[in-house]
């Protein structure tokens, strides 16, 4: 009786503590499964929040269209030198480009220009004779193209003070005739001394090595009263400069 009773106390102790072993490693188990459902439910969170990520807009090189340029209206013919190809040009290789000025101040009028970026007249310097040179010549080949089908008269030279940057060479018919002819700016800008012969500057550069400008003084010469290119007659204003230009050329 007193080992029965001895087994039966071992047999309760044995229950217990496999209870016991039972009741720690079901909530250990849990946890641990718990654990592996919040990594999961994280990393896929995660996952789609990626997904839901819009990737970064990259907006591709502005296209270089002619007359648009970061700078404003002073380097308008910036596009042109730099991207021919993308522009409406009369000719262009690789040192020249000639361009119809979208404003013309007669029934012909270009622009001839170098592709390298030189700002103005008074940056000019010896070196750059042969470049002026090429730019003559390219203007007087320009006028012979054009007056072997129209008998026009023509000119080319510089402005004194240019109200655009980079430098440019105006071949311009002599005619004066066009709508964006608007003001007494516009005629003395051409038709006196504010206009600088080609052949001339090429001259002084050639002695001097460079071109020197009293901006002051030329810009004095845009007030002048209008007066025709041709015989000299004092209008009283543009219309009438217009109106008698239509007499005195015929």
């Amino acid at each position: 009786e007193g080992s029965n009773k001895g087994q039966k106390k071992n047999s309760e102790l044995e229950q217990e503590i496999e209870n016991e072993i039972s009741n720690f490693k079901k909530p250990q188990l849990e946890n641990q499964v718990e654990k592996k459902k919040d990594a999961f439910s994280v990393l896929m969170n995660s996952a789609r929040n990626k997904n839901d990520v819009k990737p970064k807009e990259t907006k591709p090189p502005p296209k270089q269209t002619e007359g648009k340029t970061q700078g404003g209206w002073g380097n308008v013919l910036m596009p042109y030198i730099l991207y021919p190809e993308q522009n409406n040009v009369h000719y262009y290789d690789d040192d020249i480009v000639v361009i119809e000025d979208k404003y013309k101040k007669a029934k012909y009028h270009y622009l001839v220009m170098p592709r390298k970026q030189i700002k103005n007249l008074q940056a000019l310097t010896s070196d750059d004779i042969p470049m002026l040179t090429s730019l003559i010549d390219r203007g007087r080949q320009l006028i012979e193209d054009v007056k072997s089908q129209d008998d026009v008269e023509f000119k080319m030279g510089f402005h004194a003070v240019p109200s655009l940057s980079q430098l440019h060479m105006h071949v311009i018919s002599t005619d004066m005739e066009s709508d964006h002819l608007k003001n007494k700016k516009h005629w003395n800008s051409f038709t006196t001394e504010f206009f600088l012969d080609a052949d001339q500057i090429a001259e002084m550069l050639e002695s001097n090595g460079s071109i020197q400008i009293d901006k002051k003084e030329y810009e004095e010469m845009l007030k002048e009263d209008l007066r025709c290119h041709r015989c000299g007659h004092a209008p009283a204003n543009l219309p009438r400069l217009k109106e008698h230009l239509e007499k005195c050329q015929k």
